[in-house]
């Protein structure tokens, strides 16, 4: 029985230290930001027109 907790105590230790370095790395990398809000000229203006008027 004591093994058993032994082992679920490394077990459970193991896997936090992993979660806490990929939760770092996501950091670091930036994925875990959201996008900008989009602004209301965004919703109101098709994407083709915003293209045409950047081509002009």
């Amino acid at each position: 029985m004591a093994t058993l907790v032994l082992t679920l105590a490394i077990v459970s230790a193991v896997v936090l230290a992993l979660l806490t370095f990929l939760a770092q790395q996501i950091r670091q990398d930036g994925l875990g930001h959201r996008p900008p809000p989009r602004s209301r000229e965004d919703e109101v203006e098709p994407r083709w027109l915003q293209l045409a008027k950047l081509a002009r």
